[in-house]
């Protein structure tokens, strides 16, 4: 295993706001250009959540690796992925179905501005735009005009951030769709984050479109989006749970690995 140290750790640069997800994949592939001078030869990549998202793009554009194990990794178009996990943790919180139908039509709104955009001026653009669209949303909760200028600012720098626009617009089939290499995929049942059934359908979807037959697609049940065993998958269990990740995982992990020809 090659452990590594974030950006600005020794000769590396620190990086710069404009980072996106494709940046992140070129230092995974500068590390496996590492391993493969060092001689190692079978190299692959495990990579969860957002790594599930980068190492599949690593696998396409570097013919060096020879495996990859998506932990929580997206198979759905970021936006749908977005949507089902607001759904699902608002769900966990306690919303009622009526306030989730309300926060889906807004967040499918802001998803389609920031994916659609082609002006000059993200950020000074989507401000009266999500504010607008924010003040329809809370219309009858009384909120005053600070709360929701406070809001507005709030949300708009992360939300029209280069990382979260690249984010937002990336299709995972662009990236699976291409690999033929062998594949594990795994998800756990109670992922409110990147959600099992729909995710794992649409990896299996895609490496099937690329006539990949090295593909293990499994949804380990009772496990959230950390790998931990979990009562309800809340994104607040999490720190409540000593577990770092269950057994089952690491079992399926090495037990696949080990039986790669």
């Amino acid at each position: 295993v090659l452990r590594l140290d974030d950006r600005g750790v020794g000769g590396s640069s620190k990086g710069t706001p404009e980072d996106t997800s494709a940046s992140f994949a070129t230092d995974i592939t500068a590390a496996v250009d590492f391993l493969s001078a060092k001689g190692f030869k079978k190299i692959g990549l495990i990579g969860h959540s957002e790594g599930g998202l980068i190492a599949p793009m690593v696998a396409v554009q570097n013919t060096k690796v020879q495996f990859v194990i998506s932990l929580a990794g997206p198979g759905i178009t970021i936006d749908q992925m977005m949507l089902l996990q607001s759904q699902s943790i608002a769900k966990s919180q306690g919303a009622t179905s009526t306030q989730i139908e309300a926060s889906t039509a807004f967040n499918k709104k802001v998803y389609a501005y920031i994916i659609n955009y082609n002006g000059s001026n993200l950020k000074a653009d989507f401000q009266p735009y999500i504010k607008e669209e924010f003040i329809k949303l809370t219309q009858n909760q009384g909120l005053t005009e600070t709360q929701i200028d406070e809001f507005v600012a709030q949300q708009t720098p992360s939300i029209t951030s280069p990382w979260y626009v690249y984010f937002l617009k990336f299709n995972p089939e662009l990236y699976w769709s291409k690999i033929k290499i062998p594949v594990l995929a795994l998800n756990g049942s109670l992922d409110l984050q990147v959600k099992a059934t729909e995710n794992l359908a649409g990896i299996q979807a895609y490496l099937t479109k690329a006539g990949n037959k090295k593909a293990t697609i499994k949804e380990l049940p009772g496990l959230n989006h950390l790998f931990q065993e979990a009562k309800t998958g809340s994104t607040a269990e999490y720190s409540t749970i000593e577990q770092t990740i269950a057994p089952v995982v690491l079992d399926t992990m090495s037990n696949w690995i080990l039986g790669l020809k």
